[in-house]
């Protein structure tokens, strides 16, 4: 990939797979992302920390904008921390500009 990645955002392009390094904030008013933070692309997430609802609410929030199934995104650390780190599958190598363009945008 000739474009210069964040160091949040890994692209592998013969798999088609991102693996991107996240800090969310869970219980705000709406999803969004809002930024950098300590390496990390920063997103808020309406759920809840509670009974998986931020990570399941992530999920769907990163296949809507990705355009996959929610089957194609797996967390792979951070499971029950706020740093967490991601695979999504099918997405695209437009998928990054998706990402930064609604950073830019605030609530989609």
């Amino acid at each position: 990939m000739a474009d210069i990645l964040p160091p949040w955002a890994k692209y592998y392009s013969e798999e088609d797979v991102w693996t991107l390094h996240i800090q969310i904030q869970p219980g705000a008013k709406f999803d969004e992302i809002i930024g950098e933070y300590a390496g990390r692309l920063k997103l808020k997430i309406a759920a809840p920390a509670v009974d998986n609802k931020a990570n399941i609410a992530l999920i769907q929030y990163l296949a809507g904008l990705g355009g996959v199934s929610t089957g194609k995104i797996e967390i792979l650390r951070g499971e029950h921390a706020r740093q967490k780190t991601l695979t999504v599958k099918g997405a695209g190598r437009n998928f990054l500009h998706l990402l930064q363009q609604q950073q830019k945008n605030g609530k989609p």
